[in-house]
């Protein structure tokens, strides 16, 4: 049988109007005849991951594989599928065995091989299992690095990738750079990044009662990264300058009210009634009801935030009386069966409600007097510490010696290395920042690394168990790009001079490396006749430390604090704790002005 004979047949037995098995068979027979025929393997993959036997149709998508290496979207395939079906692939080949046929798992679930099959595991499948994922992850990684010029096989990537049940948010972000790197005007990957910034920004590391550094807790308790949201809306805003669209328009309305912006938020669920509109005129009958459904509910949220957050505040307690109210009605029809559960509803709800209602009387009367003194006060203290970290001192960088030291290198310095290396970087220099080594009391050692074109320094520096880490880069423009591990721990922001991000603490060495070099080729690439000026020694470091300082100066004197700094304080009362630290950071900084400009 021919090739789209069998192609043809295969569409149909996946649809049910062919005989499954004799299809299965017909292709076991084209295969025995053209064994190097990677079409026919791949066809049969698609046959058996259609019966749950995600083994055996890994094994088929790795011959096909090895039959045609440079099968871009081949290799793409058998990623994905390994990622999903690692944990059976696990057991397949640390028991030596056969593939079993799984095909009787339940057909409703998509992943076949997580439900209805008893997989025994042990600690050498689970290393195994996670090898397995690891590996098709790195896969996906080197497929964007190589094939990220087309456009169309980068977006397919970068969705194969959302659709995994994985969340390693700084290597996705890092595909989307390298992509945009190659695209930088591409509207579908600039809206990826959107998307993909409005999902960073309410995912949290830390779990935790306290709120960490530089996150707030929206009226539900769900924590978001200030930073990161404004990050997002920046985003946002510049791709709905050009056109309208209602996911975007859906991500910023939920952005603004997750910071309490009432009238914002009213403005872009406006807005988006308004697109609806629009999309109406257009639309055939049914789509014209699902619009006309989405453009009332966008009006309807609109009213309400227009009546305020007490209001947004009233209407989500009333909803969640009507949610108690069925389960009580559900529990009057159960109320026999202890395992339901209902019983804990009220207490549950009690607890908060009562949040809720505390927190709707906070919006409507603001703060009392005394409330008011307090903000004042810690509003009057934050300022301080704030003024307090404007540093005038010229940064000073000393080459150090390994031998100088008397308890040698920092073992930490060789434990990274390996993922330095593995990010293309070189060690160039040991050095002492004398300003940190005073501020610890200890000898403070740093490392330097560079990329082989000199265009980021990565610096690593280390006390006790101190430990920093940060990618620099300098551009021609007079601007710095940094990354640092600095998430969590810092509400500070940089500015509109040095571009930064900051990742989680226990991000791995070479996923930072890796970003930072992504994020440096997507700004040079997106900017013609931008470049990166080397950082080559220790003196080049020194001279972009203090060009660094100096722009945080400038930074500081033209905001004072800004919103989103503030908002990562977590205060109650942001918006008169705000207006009151403002004020306290202008008055300070204002004689510091003077004197320097001076």
């Amino acid at each position: 049988m021919e090739l789209a004979a069998l192609t043809e047949q295969v569409a149909l037995a996946l649809q049910d109007e062919a005989d499954f098995e004799a299809t299965l068979a017909a292709l076991d027979q084209q295969i025995s005849v053209q064994p190097d025929s990677a079409a026919l393997y791949r066809l049969r993959a698609q046959l058996h991951a259609a019966a749950y036997d995600r083994v055996a149709a890994w094994t088929d998508l790795l011959s096909a594989a090895a039959i045609a290496p440079d099968d871009a979207d081949l290799a793409l395939a058998l990623a994905s599928l390994q990622y999903r079906a690692a944990a059976h692939i696990a057991e397949h080949l640390l028991a030596g065995d056969a593939p079993e046929d799984d095909s009787a798992a339940d057909e409703n679930n998509e992943d076949g091989f997580e439900l209805g099959i008893d997989i025994e595991t042990d600690p050498q499948a689970d290393e195994k299992t996670a090898a397995l994922q690891q590996e098709a992850l790195a896969s996906l990684q080197r497929l964007m690095k190589t094939h990220a010029a087309d456009e169309a096989f980068a977006l397919q990537l970068l969705a194969t990738w959302e659709d995994l049940p994985v969340w390693q948010p700084w290597q996705h972000y890092t595909l989307i750079l390298t992509a945009l790197a190659q695209h930088p005007h591409s509207r579908a990957l600039q809206l990826a990044e959107a998307r993909y910034l409005a999902s960073l920004a309410s995912a949290c590391a830390v779990n935790s009662d306290d709120i960490p550094s530089g996150y707030f807790e929206d009226l539900t308790g769900n924590r978001y990264h200030a930073l990161t949201v404004e990050r997002a809306l920046q985003r946002i805003d510049a791709l709905l300058a050009d056109a309208s669209d209602a996911a975007l328009l859906e991500s910023k309305a939920a952005l603004l009210a997750a910071q309490g912006k009432a009238p914002e938020t009213a403005a872009a669920h406006a807005q988006l009634a308004d697109l609806y509109d629009l999309q109406w005129q257009d639309a055939d009958e049914e789509t014209a009801d699902e619009l006309q459904a989405q453009r009332d509910e966008a009006l309807a949220q609109a009213g309400l935030y227009r009546q305020g957050m007490a209001a947004v505040l009233g209407a989500q307690l009333a909803q969640m009386q009507e949610a108690v109210d069925q389960l009580k009605a559900m529990q009057s029809r159960y109320k026999n069966d202890a395992a339901s559960g209902i019983e804990e509803i009220d207490p549950q709800f009690a607890a908060l409600s009562d949040t809720l209602r505390v927190q709707a009387e906070a919006f409507e009367q603001g703060p009392s007097a005394a409330q008011y003194q307090e903000l004042a006060a810690v509003a009057q203290q934050t300022a301080q510490r704030i003024v307090a970290t404007i540093d005038f001192t010229p940064t000073t960088l000393l080459p150090l010696q390994a031998s100088d030291l008397p308890d040698g290198v920092a073992p930490w310095f060789a434990e990274i290395a390996p993922e330095l290396h593995a990010a293309g970087l070189t060690l160039n220099t040991l050095f002492d920042n004398p300003a940190n080594t005073r501020a610890l009391n200890q000898q403070c050692q740093g490392q330097l690394w560079s990329d082989p074109q000199h265009h980021t320094a990565f610096t690593a520096e280390t006390a006790r168990t101190v430990r920093l880490k940060r990618l620099l880069s300098t551009l021609s423009d007079g601007t710095l790009l940094l990354t640092a591990d600095s998430r969590s721990s810092s509400f500070f922001g940089t500015g509109p001079y040095i571009d930064s991000i900051s990742v989680d603490k226990d991000t791995p060495v070479q996923e930072m490396a890796e970003l930072h070099l992504a994020r440096l080729a997507r700004k040079l690439a997106a900017t013609p006749g931008l470049h990166a000026v080397p950082v080559a020694d220790l003196p080049q470091l020194q001279a972009l430390e203090n060009q660094m300082r100096l722009l945080k100066i400038a930074f500081r004197f033209d905001a004072g604090i800004t919103d989103a700094e503030t908002r990562g304080m977590h205060m109650r009362f942001h918006d008169e704790f705000a207006a009151l630290l403002q004020a306290e950071v202008t008055a300070l900084i204002a004689p510091l002005k003077e004197r320097h400009h001076g």
